[in-house]
C-alpha cells in the first residue's frame, strides 16, 4: 500500500463539507498517520472533482464551527432562492391577472 493511500471501507456520513456534500470519516493509512481517521469529501480531492474537505476527527471542534458555517451558508442561499422563486410567482400571477382582464374586454 502506498504511503498516502487511506481505506473507506468504515467511511460513514458525518456532516456536510465546504462543497455542500457529504464529509464521511475515512482512515488514513500512512507511516505517520497510521490508522488515524479524518472527515472527507464524499466527491474526493480537488483533482478528483471534490471540494478537498480535510479535518482530523480528533479536531472535532472545528470541523463543527465550520459545518455550522457552512449551513448556515447553505440556509441564507436557500432563503435567496426561496425569495426569486415568491418574486416570480408574483410575477406569473400578476400576468395571469392581465391576461384574465384581456379575455374579459374581448
Amino acid at each position: 500500500m502506498s504511503q498516502n493511500s487511506f481505506s473507506n471501507t468504515y467511511a460513514t456520513q458525518k456532516g456536510i463539507c465546504s462543497c455542500g456534500d457529504l464529509a464521511f470519516i475515512m482512515i488514513l493509512k500512512t507511516q505517520q498517520n497510521p490508522e488515524r481517521k479524518f472527515y472527507g469529501c464524499a466527491e474526493g480531492k480537488k483533482e478528483d472533482g471534490g471540494c478537498g474537505s480535510f479535518r482530523w476527527v480528533d479536531d472535532n471542534t472545528s470541523f463543527i464551527e465550520e459545518e455550522k458555517f457552512n449551513l448556515l451558508h447553505m440556509l441564507h442561499k436557500a432563503e435567496e432562492s426561496l425569495e426569486e422563486v415568491r418574486n416570480l410567482f408574483l410575477e406569473v400571477e400578476a400576468s395571469r391577472d392581465w391576461f384574465k382582464d384581456q379575455m374579459k374586454e374581448a
